[in-house]
């Protein structure tokens, strides 16, 4: 037992020694120590096997890296850094077969590990493999969103014109909303990628080509922006950063605003008026009304107590006036409004509240 202690001693004192010369940048000195640590070791550990490998990588001698994280990886096959090294080492050797094959036997030992899962999404867009990188980017953004090298390999999606929306926009949002990546980044490739869907590409051509939008289809057309969940996490971040949407959302909150029934059309697609009530107030109001939509909106505003009015009404409103401007502003801060119109009453309304506060508390 003496002996034993003993050697985890020298084994521990050889490890500091060696992540203390590495820090300091004399991989030499570290290869050396982790070199030693093994050697003293009851049982040899892939983490100082992976850490020997990282220092003899900085001395440019790939066939020994390969050699210990090999060794790693017989000892635990579960350790998923060295599977991810062995991966990259094969990759900047210009072995991108083996290094496919690496992390495909990497993920049937560790299923799902986030960075494993990175780093195969990174090669397979590097090979020209977009389709097949998707779903392990989205594992890993979903299980590691701090790692940055994740976002770069979904913005190269976006770059290419390349990227599914049924999961990527409630993945963006949540990164957006925890500061995980900069909206200026992505926004403006988010912003031609969605002009380049169908979808969107049909409307705005309807819209370019001057004939308007038919009221009478455009709860439908709504709907169908409504489940765009990509278009409404780029919605909720800052203004859309492309003239064709800026012409698109105009148009289109003309149309809600002499649309006979809006209620039908809110309960058509709530998620998308709230954010083009949103757009409407993060650019200003900009865009450009028409009379017949401005006194729909002041008849409205004038004919009863703004504060009782129904949510799609306070949509539309919202859709060309700051709620906050309001003289009923406080009546609608305190009423209970339902899950869709938080993100609306919190942007237009509890947001500058605060923010006046602050100012009004700063001698």
């Amino acid at each position: 037992v003496a002996l034993l202690r003993e050697q985890s001693n020298h084994t521990g004192a050889y490890e500091i020694r060696g992540l203390v010369a590495a820090q300091a940048g004399d991989y030499s000195a570290a290869a050396r120590h982790f070199r030693s640590a093994l050697d003293h070791a009851a049982k040899r550990s892939p983490a100082t096997l992976a850490n020997l490998a990282e220092a003899l990588l900085r001395l440019n001698q790939p066939e020994q890296v390969i050699e210990a994280l090999n060794e790693a990886i017989e000892i635990a096959p579960d350790y998923a850094i060295a599977w991810g090294k062995l991966a990259i080492v094969q990759r900047g050797l210009g072995r991108s077969d083996e290094a496919l094959k690496t992390l495909t036997r990497g993920l049937e030992q560790v299923p799902d590990d986030p960075e494993l899962s990175g780093i195969l999404a990174g090669l397979l867009i590097s090979l020209q493999r977009p389709a097949e990188a998707v779903p392990h980017l989205y594992c890993a953004l979903e299980r590691a969103p701090n790692i940055d090298d994740h976002w770069i390999y979904l913005y190269r999606l976006l770059l290419i014109g390349f990227l599914p929306v049924d999961r990527a926009g409630a993945i963006l949002l949540k990164a957006l909303e925890h500061s995980l990546i900069r909206p200026a980044m992505v926004a403006p490739s988010i912003a031609v990628s969605l002009a380049q869907s169908p979808q969107i590409a049909e409307l705005m051509e309807q819209v370019n080509g001057g004939g308007g939008l038919d009221v009478s289809e455009l709860a439908g057309q709504l709907a169908i922006l409504e489940k765009n969940e990509l278009l409404l996490a780029l919605m909720a971040v800052g203004p859309v950063p492309n003239p064709a949407f800026e012409k698109l959302f105009t148009v289109l909150r003309r149309s809600i605003a002499l649309a006979d029934d809006i209620g039908s059309i809110f309960a058509a697609a709530p998620r998308f008026l709230v954010a083009l009530a949103n757009q409407a107030f993060l650019t200003e109001y900009a865009w450009q009304a028409t009379d017949p939509e401005i006194e729909r909106v002041e008849q409205l505003v004038s004919a009863y107590d703004v504060s009782a009015a129904s949510e799609a009404e306070i949509v539309m409103i919202a859709c060309f006036r700051p709620l906050n401007s309001l003289s009923v502003a406080d009546a609608i801060r305190d009423r209970k409004w339902s899950d869709e119109l938080q993100p609306l009453i919190r942007m237009q309304v509890v947001e500058p509240y605060f923010e006046q506060q602050l100012r009004a508390d700063i001698p």
